[in-house]
């Protein structure tokens, strides 16, 4: 066992790659790379997939099926970001390391039989050029495994039975030094490289659009929901007022993918049948030079026959607070302060746009430059061309410490269980 986990171990550290120069910048920039590797994958999933991600954007994939490093859009229309010929005889090279390693820990449990997985993440953070965090962790059949300390520098079990892969990845110094090498020094220069290319691009925010909706049923008190989407960076506030003073939310708040590169998140507001009174939605983004407000003012005659028609349904179906386009309700779109009136929120198309060789300029963030994947914490369905694996949860503002990532279980025949960590080193 010990003989074919440490050079397996000394071959993957040493096809971590050369360093590069560094380049200014003055906010917060990561480099993350994500592994999977599945002992017995269904139907269409591979075998082993390997994702990098800058920020929060996926830029790369690489898979068992296809053996191919492959940029994503709108990285794949830059000439010079990278040689993908050699970056896929890397990522080979690195398949057959980690998929030796899943067999080596099957072994160690006696357990060849089985269904199991083995994930890797590792990647680093810079903050006004300097690195400001690292991370390198793995996963084996959905629990936590062991991590990297670079500031030991030694590598730390997270579970019992990872005391023997200690053992046998420290029994040579140099393991231990080319991890905390690659960590402080080489990631953080292979992400100024890919800076000198997609910095532009990475720093354009994108401003939400807003819509705020109303419904009642009978015996139900009316329902607000303020919804903005369609916005970049992640980070954003909402809240209902009115007349100047907050009201608690009775559920949102969270910030979701919205599929196609940008976020959505809402605000759930339930107030009396009966009260007239002027609500207001505020929004806050990095996006907009101020707050933006939309107000909820019911026109009478609206009040009146939304009132009406909750009385004629009676025991009639009710609708839905989470589909604000069912049923009579009044909307309002906003988007950097101008006033509209979508006709549907969710038929945004997909927009592409040619970029300059050589660098990302400012591109619409609609386009859809996700990698395919079958999700099993999804049950096994396909999430379609151009979506992103559905266990990754990176918000770019988090220090690299705290990001956080849910590790894929074994597929059972129930919907297998997620568990998310928080990746501190």
């Amino acid at each position: 066992m010990m003989g074919t986990l440490m050079p397996v171990l000394l071959s993957l550290l040493l096809l971590l790659g050369p360093s590069y120069p560094q380049e200014t910048q003055t906010r917060p920039y990561s480099l993350t790379f994500l592994y999977t590797g599945l002992s017995k994958p269904s139907e269409g999933f591979p075998r082993f997939q390997a994702i990098a991600y800058l920020n929060d954007q996926a830029f790369f994939h690489y898979n068992s099926e296809g053996r191919k490093a492959e940029p994503l859009k709108p990285w794949s229309q830059l000439e010079g970001m990278e040689d993908w010929e050699k970056e896929s005889q890397l990522q080979k090279a690195r398949e057959e390391i980690f998929m030796v390693t899943l067999n080596d820990i099957m072994d160690y449990y006696e357990d060849r039989e089985g269904s199991h997985t083995f994930q890797g993440m590792f990647g680093c953070e810079l903050r006004n050029n300097k690195s400001s965090g690292a991370f390198w962790r793995y996963a084996y059949d959905g629990q936590d495994f062991i991590e990297f300390n670079k500031e030991i520098p030694a590598w730390v079990p997270l579970d019992p039975a990872a005391q023997n892969t200690k053992q046998k990845w420290e029994a040579e110094k140099v393991y231990v030094k080319r991890a905390k090498a690659y960590l402080e020094e080489e990631c953080p220069g292979m992400l100024q490289r890919y800076l000198k290319h997609s910095k532009t691009y990475l720093d354009q925010q994108d401003p939400p659009s807003v819509s705020v909706t109303s419904h009642i049923a009978q015996g139900e008190k009316r329902t607000l929901k303020c919804l903005a989407y369609d916005f970049y960076p992640r980070g954003i506030g909402l809240r209902w007022t009115r007349a100047s003073e907050v009201q608690g939310s009775e559920s949102g708040g969270d910030v979701l993918p919205s599929g196609n590169g940008a976020y959505q998140s809402w605000v759930v507001l339930g107030v009396p049948p009966q009260d007239r009174g002027t609500y207001t939605c505020h929004v806050e983004h990095s996006s907009l030079a101020q707050p933006l407000t939309v107000l909820w003012g019911l026109p009478k005659a609206v009040e009146r026959a939304q009132d009406v028609l909750a009385q004629v349904l009676g025991s009639g179906p009710a609708m839905s607070p989470r589909d604000p386009e069912q049923g009579f309700t009044a909307t309002q779109g906003v988007r950097a302060g101008a006033v509209w009136t979508p006709a549907s929120l969710g038929s945004r198309g997909t927009t592409e746009m040619q970029a300059p060789s050589g660098v990302l300029e400012r591109m619409p963030r609609r386009i859809d430059r996700r990698p395919y994947f079958r999700s099993l914490c999804g049950g096994g369905r396909p999430l379609g061309e151009g979506r992103a694996p559905q266990f990754l949860f990176l918000p770019p503002e988090l220090p690299a410490g705290r990001r956080q990532l849910t590790w894929l279980r074994p597929p059972d025949p129930q919907p297998p269980k997620i568990r998310s960590t928080n990746l501190g080193v």
